[in-house]
């Protein structure tokens, strides 16, 4: 996405044939899509072709009283200049003869006489047929008018956004903990609302908003939600995180507590505020390098995925024997 979105940058779209991205629902495909149009600072026009009906792709005819021609004015969500991503998402939810209606349009960047102008690259989005979502299945030739790549989901890459994003640490360290519960959208849940991607996102939003365990259900499905629940008891038997911050000093639990594990390394990864803080969680990352470094290497993945705390990190007087100790993590 990275060399696609370069390309449209510098108003050679038309260079490259037309992307669709293939993956289960709720895995950040749209999300994709957008933070890369934000970082190049190009614009997004989504265009949901089951929306529409297949006439409003052209247009309306107009009558041309000079000519005695009928014109075509094109619709509104088309381009007329400046560049960005035409994003044509959930493009087989369209039934087939809306699907036509995109052949020219995605190989030949045309409808009629209007020419999507050369900083604007399409792309589109779909589910899978096996994800149970009832998309209708792509005909060969439009299926052959794009390049295709399958996004799955990743935990260590989400767990990267997420801190990014500032995802609650109480939901990442519950995930790490059990990645098993990062997505599960099989059609004989039992549950209405089911995690993935998508819903962990909105479990975060509701549970800091209401603090209340019962209304992560909401998002991610009763099962789901039990057991984060019973989580978040381990939270509650955390030692003081905040004194291990100033003094270097904690006492880990036995290796049988993988919960407590997850629970202490997500904090001492999340929550240093300063440079004495970074260098102190780095005297532990040095303590537990032979035995736990599992757990040492999530940490230091953590602080290096923040700008600020890698950056303070990177400083410390401790960072050289951390790259020798954890040499496979900083590859």
């Amino acid at each position: 996405m990275i060399e696609i979105a370069k390309k449209v940058q510098e108003g050679k779209a038309f260079e490259i044939p037309a992307l669709f991205i293939w993956g289960p629902p709720g895995v950040g495909k749209s999300t994709i899509i957008r933070e890369v149009a934000k970082e190049y600072n190009l614009k997004v026009i989504d265009l949901r072709l089951a929306q529409i009906d297949p006439a409003d792709l052209r247009g309306i005819p107009f009558p041309d009283k000079e000519t005695k021609r009928l014109v075509w004015w094109i619709p509104e969500f088309f381009p007329k200049d400046g560049k960005g991503f035409l994003f044509l998402d959930e493009l087989n939810l369209a039934d087939l003869s809306i699907q036509a209606t995109a052949y020219q349009l995605v190989l030949d960047r045309r409808v009629g006489n209007y020419k999507l102008p050369d900083g604007w690259y399409v792309l589109a989005a779909g589910n899978r047929k096996e994800d149970a979502v009832n998309v209708f299945e792509m005909p060969d030739p439009l299926v052959s008018r794009f390049i295709h790549i399958e996004v799955e989901p990743d935990l260590d890459i989400w767990i990267e956004w997420a801190v990014k994003k500032g995802i609650s640490e109480e939901i990442i360290a519950y995930l790490k903990y059990r990645p098993e519960n990062f997505i599960n959208i099989k059609p004989n849940r039992v549950s209405i609302a089911y995690p993935c991607p998508r819903t962990w996102e909105f479990a975060d939003i509701i549970w800091k908003l209401t603090k209340n365990v019962e209304t992560v259900a909401w998002a991610v499905g009763g099962p789901v939600a039990a057991d984060f629940v019973a989580f978040l008891e381990v939270y509650r038997e955390l030692p003081d995180i905040e004194k291990a911050l100033e003094t270097g000093e904690i006492d880990f639990p036995s290796r049988e507590k993988t919960s407590m594990w997850w629970a202490i390394s997500t904090a001492l990864g999340l929550r240093p505020k300063n440079q004495r803080h970074i260098d102190n969680v780095a005297k532990i990352l040095l303590d537990i390098r032979k035995n736990f470094v599992e757990y040492g290497s999530y940490i230091l993945n953590l602080i290096l995925r923040d700008g600020e705390r890698g950056l303070m990190l990177r400083k410390s007087k401790f960072y050289n024997e951390l790259r020798e100790a954890y040499f496979d993590s900083l590859l």
